[in-house]
């Protein structure tokens, strides 16, 4: 059955078979509606709509040419089927591409869904910390998804044993999520220091980063000479040491000098220390960083032969107990 919705004037000029069943036609001026009918929708028949007749195909028809004919474009679901003489092969390459253009277009939608990567900082500065007395620092890195897919961690390594990490690995758009750091100093100079962490990830913008934890390690003592030599030629005059530390009552209490082998023979490292004498003298100055400034006052020992090795100091401060300075006695 063919129902017409009628906005101007139609009317029935014939049947056709289509599906192997009669189904009406309608021809229809340019300025009326096409009829809808499910028939017309079959590409299992051939059935094709005429449209009228203009006077220059009249014409064609007088000399014996064929009458060509207007294919009707139904749209339906989303899909273009032309029911023309051109038969159910071209209805089905149509549907094809159409359906090919969807998966196409619904390929580029997933393609273009990725996760990029938002950091607070990517260099976190934990400070000043006091040697011996701060055993391990911390840092706390902020990554964002600002993207529209999962941004997914893969790795998170740190470049150094002494530091630990802890971190999630899939972070949901939108969501933010944290890299714990933790550093042991312990043993570290006093000094600058900088960790490192690499950082992998499938974040479009930022697919491998590197993210540091600085820090600055302050010695409770710190002696100002790197090296320190003795003269044991010259005994009676001191060699005048400058020692700092923000504890206003440090002390040394006691100095010893331990030689390294230099063509002494074996047993060297089973030799005792020198004891060396020693005076400490508090000023009332205080450097630049608010360190109270000490002089210690050192006297060479009798020396056969010029030795090298190490000074060792003893101080009064439970987090650093001793301090190290290399040196020499010559004679």
């Amino acid at each position: 059955m063919t129902v017409t919705q009628k906005i101007g004037v139609t009317r029935e000029v014939g049947t056709a078979p289509c599906s192997g069943s009669p189904r009406t036609l309608q021809r229809v001026s340019a300025n009326y509606a096409l009829a809808s009918s499910s028939s017309m929708l079959n590409l299992s028949g051939r059935c094709a709509v005429q449209w009228p007749q203009p006077a220059w195909w009249r014409r064609q028809e007088a000399l014996g040419r064929e009458r060509p004919t207007k294919p009707l474009r139904a749209f339906t679901d989303g899909l273009v089927e032309t029911p023309n003489r051109m038969g159910l092969g071209f209805g089905l390459v149509s549907r094809f591409l159409t359906l090919a253009a969807v998966f196409v277009v619904l390929a580029k939608s997933c393609a273009f869904a990725t996760a990029t990567m938002e950091l607070n900082t990517r260099a976190y500065n934990c400070g000043i910390a006091v040697e011996g007395k701060t055993k391990k620092i911390e840092a706390i890195f902020l990554v964002k998804n600002t993207g529209d897919e999962v941004l997914r961690l893969s790795e998170v390594r740190p470049t150094c044993g002494c530091t630990v990490v802890r971190f999630d690995s899939l972070v949901p758009p939108g969501k933010t999520t944290k890299i714990r750091a933790e550093v042991n100093i312990e043993g570290h100079r006093s000094g600058p220091i900088s960790k490192g962490i690499k950082v992998l990830s499938n974040a479009e913008n930022e697919p491998a980063l590197r993210l540091s934890i600085d820090a600055t390690i302050e010695s409770i003592v710190h002696v100002a000479d790197q090296f320190i030599g003795l003269n044991s030629t010259n005994r009676s005059v001191p060699r005048i040491v400058r020692v700092t530390s923000k504890e206003s009552g440090l002390r040394i209490t006691g100095v010893t000098f331990r030689s390294v082998d230099n063509g002494q023979g074996a047993g060297w490292q089973s030799r005792p220390p020198l004891t060396i004498r020693s005076k400490w003298n508090r000023t009332d100055s205080v450097n630049v960083e608010g360190q109270s400034v000490f002089l210690l006052e050192l006297y060479s020992p009798s020396a056969e032969k010029p030795v090298s090795g190490q000074f060792l100091f003893r101080t009064n401060q439970p987090y650093k107990r001793e301090v190290c300075v290399l040196g020499g006695i010559r004679n």
